[in-house]
């Protein structure tokens, strides 16, 4: 499978050559140009494995006379540049991005982006086909991707760039749907991370990562920009946050204790000097010794907000500590909490049963 630059009577082409042996196909075209073979590529791979008749030559004679057409890597380009770019999602977008070529392919023809090819890349996502190492993503990280694919496309429309908007519709939130770490697991990641420590295996800060994430709900992004001053007597400010409100997160005995640690044993001011995702390698180490497959770093922030549910505080001030923009993302812990509802039918049986007695001795 290849595309191979090759020279004929002093002329260059580019031939397709694609070979499937499960399939007992082969297919094999020249083009006069790179870009029409790239993308003839991607759309017979993609023909295949949908069970699709292969794709027609004549549908890239736009490609081959009009500039090489809008593709996929120049819509995202464009998008990146006026959106994201020196954002504070510049990263996670390059990321979602580099996704969307990966499977759509990066010389794909944008107005090629159908409803339909939407619809079938949600599926593979959430079955796991859209990635390589073949995990599912849930329908909230869908939603996340379709974001990403929908701006894009909506930029190249008012930019006249894209004729039309697919149909992009979104996964149902599965509201209940929450996954946090219990006691005993929490016990066991710990004690794995100390004992690796132990053995010379360094986990010691990713385990000063863990207590302080669980402990605070804070997303790693955060983690990573907290600095000395940041620790107040009223808790731990986080001034750059996601929907751009700073806030104070209170700390527990444990986070404060090890925050204090860290700024003895860490120079400089900030308390994780880290890059993007520098946990992730030996934090995944950990998950799979564990055999917790369902569980991400973000789950650190769930289980946070988790604790506060089922300890009776309200929607109100977990939305407050995470620092959610609306009360609907908090909504999602509601259920965890169900003697906050006891309380209030407490509380309300106490004034209608004073009101009876009042009645009854008038």
């Amino acid at each position: 499978m290849a595309v191979r630059e090759i020279h004929r009577n002093n002329k260059t082409v580019w031939q397709v050559d694609v070979t499937s042996r499960e399939l007992n196909k082969r297919e094999r075209k020249t083009f006069s140009d790179k870009v029409s073979a790239e993308k003839y590529e991607k759309d017979l791979l993609f023909a295949w494995e949908k069970g699709l008749p292969s794709p027609r030559t004549s549908d890239l004679a736009e490609i081959s006379t009009n500039t090489k057409g809008y593709t996929v890597k120049q819509a995202f380009d464009d998008c990146y540049e006026e959106c994201w770019k020196g954002g504070k999602s510049d990263a996670k977008m390059v990321q979602k991005g580099n996704a969307i070529m990966a499977y759509f392919g990066r010389y794909e023809l944008l107005s090629n982006i159908t409803s339909v090819r939407i619809k079938q890349w949600k599926r593979d996502q959430l079955s796991g086909k859209a990635k390589l190492d073949g995990k599912p993503v849930c329908g909230a990280t869908v939603n996340r991707n379709l974001s990403c694919l929908s701006k894009i496309m909506r930029v190249a429309l008012e930019e006249d760039k894209l004729a039309k908007m697919p149909v992009i519709r979104k996964e149902k939130d599965s509201v209940n749907r929450v996954r946090w770490i219990s006691d005993e697991e929490e016990r066991a990641i710990l004690a794995t991370l100390r004992m690796w420590t132990a053995e010379g295996n360094n986990c010691l800060n990713v385990e000063h990562a863990y207590i302080v994430s669980v402990d605070t709900g804070m997303r790693a992004s955060e983690l990573r920009r907290i600095e000395r001053k940041h620790m107040t007597t009223n808790g731990l400010y986080v001034g750059l946050t996601k929907n751009g409100q700073p806030r104070v997160v209170p700390l527990t005995d444990r986070a404060k204790r090890i925050l204090e640690i860290r700024c003895k044993i860490i120079e400089g001011d900030l308390l994780f000097p880290y890059g993007e995702n520098w946990y992730r390698h030996k934090w995944e180490e950990v998950l799979e010794h564990l055999g917790l497959d369902d569980v991400v770093w973000h789950t650190l922030r769930h289980t946070c907000a988790s604790r506060l549910a089922q300890n009776g505080v309200g929607l109100a001030e977990i939305k407050e500590w995470l620092g959610h923009e609306t009360i609907i993302t908090t909504q999602k812990y509601a259920h965890l909490n169900p003697s906050a509802l006891q309380r209030s039918v407490g509380l309300l049986s106490s004034r209608v049963d004073a009101i009876g007695d009042a009645q009854a001795q008038m």
